[in-house]
């Protein structure tokens, strides 16, 4: 018990130091999912990214997966 209260405070000391208080970002995005015959699916998304205080846009991600079921266990 006491290993992993001294890894969650690590983590959390490691969170503290990363923040910034004068940065503000959006993420903003969009999702679609289309579930096909013969237990497939696909879904995609699209992010983009604004930084230095909602001022300067980083750049746009796309992600796109896709899924099939082989039997309700998997």
């Amino acid at each position: 018990m006491k290993l992993l209260t001294k890894i969650c405070a690590a983590i959390l000391l490691v969170s503290f130091g990363a923040y910034s208080q004068t940065d503000v970002q959006n993420w903003y995005g969009s999702s679609l999912t289309l579930n096909l015959k013969k237990k497939w699916e696909i879904s995609g998304q699209h992010r983009f990214r604004i930084i230095d205080n909602i001022s300067t846009y980083r750049g746009s991600y796309f992600y796109i997966q896709t899924d099939r079921k082989f039997n309700k266990h998997f």
